[in-house]
C-alpha cells in the first residue's frame, strides 16, 4: 500500500508552489529501507519569461540482504527558463542535478563505506512553430552519466512534428 500526499497553490498570477510526498509501506519485514520521495517545486510566468525550480528526494527501498553497492537516496534539483520570443518561436535553458548517495556493504563486515556521486545535465531547447509544423532542436551536456564519476556525453535531438 502506499500514501501520497500533494498540496498546489497559485497565490498570486503567474506564480505556482506545489509540494508531494508519497511513501510505500506495502513492503516486508525483509527491506531496510522502503520506498518514498518527496519534493517541491515553484514556477513563474510573467509575460514571455517563465522561471521554474524544483528539489526533490527519492529513497528507493533496499532490501535488507543486499551486500554489495547500493543507492540509497538521491537527492535532485533542477532550474529552468524559457523565453517566448513570439508566437512561433520559444527558447528554453534547464539545469539539473542529481546526486546519489551510495554505500558499499561487505558480507564479511556488514560496514558501509558512504560515497556521493553528482549527475549534472544542461540543456537548451528551442521549437519553432509554422501551421501544423513544429521543428525543435534541444542539445545537452552530461556530466558523470549514470553517476559514474568521469564519464561525460552530449546529445543533441532534431525533431520534426506534423498534426494533419
Amino acid at each position: 500500500s502506499a500514501r501520497q500526499y500533494q498540496i498546489s497553490a497559485a497565490p498570486i498570477d503567474g506564480l505556482t508552489i506545489s509540494a508531494s510526498y508519497l511513501e510505500n509501506d506495502g513492503y516486508s519485514s525483509t527491506y531496510k529501507q522502503t520506498y518514498e520521495n518527496g519534493g517541491v517545486s515553484a514556477k513563474y510566468s510573467v509575460g514571455p519569461v517563465t522561471v521554474g525550480y524544483g528539489k526533490f528526494h527519492i529513497a528507493p527501498a533496499i532490501l535488507k540482504a543486499t551486500v554489495d553497492q547500493h543507492t540509497y537516496a538521491y537527492e535532485n534539483t533542477s532550474f529552468g527558463i524559457g523565453f517566448n520570443v513570439n508566437e512561433a518561436l520559444s527558447v528554453s535553458y534547464t539545469e539539473e542535478k542529481s546526486e546519489a548517495s551510495k554505500k558499499t556493504v561487505t558480507a564479511a563486515t556488514r560496514a558501509d563505506a558512504l560515497v556521493k556521486v553528482e549527475t549534472e545535465i544542461t540543456a537548451i531547447q528551442a521549437a519553432y512553430t509554422m501551421g501544423g509544423m513544429t521543428l525543435s532542436v534541444a542539445s545537452k551536456s552530461i556530466d558523470n552519466m549514470d553517476y559514474t564519476a568521469n564519464v561525460d556525453g552530449q546529445e543533441t535531438v532534431i525533431a520534426v512534428s506534423l498534426a494533419f
